[in-house]
């Protein structure tokens, strides 16, 4: 589910705060809760894969060339299909202006590298981060994870595209895209490699998205076969016998065709990446299901229809796609299996061979009008799926093209063409059980509905689920009673919310997920003491859940606690390195304690890690500023302009860093002056703005226009400290020079702070009058 956390803040003085780090009402809600779970593994049963390959070893020698076989990596070393040379391992993202460089280091760890260039050239916020893992074979992609010490897992914004070199991850390719930000959940490992070796009760719906250290290296024999251990064990009997030894183990021939269809469909069934089409209305774990067990007990799909400016051909279409075909009569006609082989990758010849052979069960060569369409002889038109299921490019992963299998006429060329970028996910959206007939049950059919809007971030219908909810002939299992629950909180229906999470509670304590959403509800209800004791109960029992340790940390920071902020916001930090909110957040708290060092260190790395946001910018220039790095600070907040030139604190920093004399800085009037007429201009009732205008109209030289807009200033009822300030250095480039100095000398001993402005003027009044 897509989660929207606001940040709450405690700015010092003279650390000011704008955007997205404004203080808001309440609590970012739960995202990542922790959990008991017991000793027993969702493994249990299953066996090493190599122990397959001891008695099936010409089997599992073509298995290891499929993709599947090939599906997930540690990254480096011999996983280094990419290109990681000097020259090669680099790429600039225009949208975003962002560069990556990619590199193996001497031990063959996976480093990728994301900086900017300054106006100068040089590279400015730049950060390293580590590839863990890999997914995908290679054969169209590469994509690249970071594991944080939370055991939670980042996809890299680039991937390596086997035909085309590096590029944009898949939904990466925007001017605002996740960075470091976006989680890889159990749901994404689910179909990306085979099970991890995690406690029976982690993978539950509101459990955190955690994996061990080691992982599975790729999908093996068993994700088809079911588990294996008692298959080996009675392999390696002696009393055993063959039928004994062959009955062990699920062979998905022996399926009905629905059951057989449904182990490729664990996989290949997804309506869309990009909304909530994967329903899992169960209270089983995600690694739960068996081959040989319906699907439509572990998942329900949810389809949705949407605006025709969003395209629908994904790169995971291939079931759903071939189901929405007029050949697909139901289970088994045609299936994978008819055109694939599950265990060897064929040649495209072979393919092309067995697809025609599929095709021509029905229909006879004469059908084919590829003469007259194509102006082909039929004679050398042996491909049928080269016309019907062509290769094209995904609208979700829009650097890769693979087979379209929705068996269908001959598309127009311009159908055929890539996406220029990534499409945002659509904000209207109808939802509706895909393959109903799996079901029986209207009214649950379209609680799974809406449930797939509100994951989606569609809440509008949350209504009708409460209606249900509200029938003593119907209830929500605890996976149903959390997505419902959040939907409610996203419709702003925090009452209702806090009861059904508090049901929640009842059922299951270690569902920390309720927990954490209550204190944030009730600290917008303004129980701020009874979040935080929840919250503190929480991270003692649960301290290393970076979720719960950040969200202590604002709550400590919002109640002036800045030491215990401090502390919580430093440990969620070290959990999860690459969250660039955590950072920020344990900044100001920093600031706000008098520490610029290492406010600075920590602002910087969260600009870094997500650079764009003119308040992150800006405090990152303030907190290097007040620890007297003041070039810097002045690079920072330059830069920053570069990408917010409608920022006005920005436009005010960097204007009087232009302006006005500062030690080791040039004066470049012209630019200060620039950016004080823009900052005019977006806030011309600005008192701040105005006085900005004329000490830069001073300072370039026009003396009349500076004393005009003084006027003005006065008239706003600006800083009257720097009104005289400046009143007296126009006063003497007007030649005033006795009266200028009698007002500055009058000024200055009622000068008892200093904000920016006042210690520029003053530094410029000092050399236009000399020192006191």
């Amino acid at each position: 589910m897509h989660s929207r956390f606001p940040i709450l803040t405690l700015a010092p003085t003279l650390l000011l705060v704008a955007g997205a780090h404004a203080a808001p009402t309440a609590l970012p809600r739960q995202e990542l809760p922790t959990h008991a779970a017991s000793a027993s593994l969702v493994t249990d049963g299953y066996v090493d894969d190599a122990r397959c390959a001891k008695c099936h070893e010409d089997i599992a020698a073509t298995y290891a060339h499929l993709g599947m076989g090939r599906s997930f990596h540690v990254a480096g070393g011999d996983d280094a299909i990419a290109d990681f040379s000097a020259q090669g391992g680099t790429f600039h993202h225009e949208a975003s202006n962002l560069h990556y460089r990619m590199r193996l280091d001497d031990e063959d760890r996976m480093w990728m590298e994301q900086y900017e260039l300054d106006e100068d050239g040089e590279p400015i916020n730049a950060v390293d981060i580590e590839a863990h893992f890999s997914v995908g074979s290679g054969n169209h992609a590469r994509t690249y994870l970071h594991q944080s010490a939370s055991g939670e897992l980042w996809e890299l914004p680039v991937t390596w595209y086997t035909k085309n070199g590096w590029n944009m991850s898949p939904g990466f390719n925007a001017t605002e895209h996740h960075s470091f930000g976006r989680k890889i959940t159990r749901e994404c490992m689910f179909c990306h490699n085979a099970y991890p070796d995690v406690p029976v009760g982690s993978d539950v719906l509101g459990k955190p998205d955690v994996f061990p250290t080691t992982l599975p290296s790729g999908i093996g024999c068993q994700r088809c076969h079911g588990p294996g251990a008692q298959h080996v064990s009675l392999a390696y009997s002696a009393d055993a016998t063959d039928e004994a030894i062959r009955e062990s183990i699920l062979n998905p021939e022996n399926l009905s065709p629905a059951l057989a269809d449904d182990v490729c469909l664990q996989c290949h069934m997804q309506p869309t990446s990009r909304l909530g089409s994967l329903v899992r209305p169960y209270d089983h774990g995600d690694f739960s299901y068996r081959p040989g067990e319906p699907l439509g007990e572990y998942i329900v799909h949810v389809d949705f229809d949407t605006p025709p400016e969003h395209p629908s051909f994904e790169v995971n279409h291939h079931g759903y796609r071939l189901r929405e075909s007029p050949c697909w009569q139901g289970p088994g006609s045609p299936g994978c299996l008819d055109c694939h082989d599950p265990h060897a990758k064929l040649s495209t010849e072979d393919i092309a061979a067995r697809t025609r052979a599929t095709c021509l069960t029905c229909h006879q060569p004469v059908d084919c009008n590829v003469e007259q369409v194509m102006q082909v002889p039929r004679t050398e038109a042996q491909d049928c799926a080269s016309c019907h299921m062509p290769t094209r490019h995904s609208n979700d992963a829009i650097h890769i093209e693979v087979t379209d299998h929705l068996i269908q006429m001959p598309l127009a060329q311009d159908q055929l063409l890539p996406l220029a970028s990534d499409i945002p996910p659509p904000t209207t959206f109808t939802g509706h059980v895909l393959e109903p007939d799996r079901f029986t049950d209207g009214k649950r059919m379209r609680a799974w509905e809406v449930l797939g809007e509100i994951i989606g971030n569609n809440s509008s219908n949350v209504q009708e689920l409460a209606a249900l909810a509200e029938r003593d002939d119907f209830a929500l299992t605890t996976a149903e009673q959390l997505v419902f629950a959040q939907g409610l909180m996203d419709a702003g229906r925090n009452e209702e919310a806090h009861d059904a999470f508090a049901q929640i509670i009842e059922r299951d304590p270690t569902l920390t997920m309720a927990q954490q959403n209550i204190a944030s509800l009730e600290f917008a209800a303004g129980d701020s003491q009874g979040a935080m004791r929840r919250l503190e109960q929480l991270a003692q029992d649960h301290p290393d859940d970076a979720g719960i340790q950040h969200r202590l940390g604002i709550a400590l920071q919002a109640g002036g606690n800045l030491d215990g902020a401090i502390r919580s916001l430093t440990q969620a930090a070290e959990l999860r390195s690459t969250d660039h909110t955590i950072w920020s957040q344990l900044g100001l708290a920093l600031a706000s304690k008098g520490d610029f060092e290492s406010a600075a260190a920590a602002l910087q790395r969260s600009e870094s890690l997500k650079p764009g946001n003119p308040a992150a910018g800006y405090n990152l220039g303030l907190a290097l500023w007040n620890n007297a790095q003041r070039l810097e600070a002045a690079r920072a907040w330059t830069h920053a302009l570069q990408r917010s030139p409608e920022s006005p604190r920005l436009l005010h920093a960097a204007a009087v860093t232009s302006s006005l004399p500062w030690d080791g800085f040039e004066l470049n009037t012209t630019r200060g002056l620039k950016h004080a007429r823009a900052l005019a201009q977006l806030q011309p009732s600005s008192p701040d703005a105005s006085i900005m205008l004329a000490a830069s109209l001073l300072a370039a030289g026009d003396a009349a226009a500076a004393a005009s807009e003084l006027n003005r200033a006065a008239q706003l009822k600006a800083d009257l400290a720097a009104i005289r300030l400046v009143q007296a250095m126009l006063m003497a480039q007007l030649g005033n020079q006795t009266e200028g100095d009698a007002v500055y000398r009058r000024v200055l001993p009622r000068i008892t702070q200093l904000n920016m402005l006042r210690e520029g003027l003053l530094n410029r009044a000092s050399g236009v009058f000399g020192d006191n």
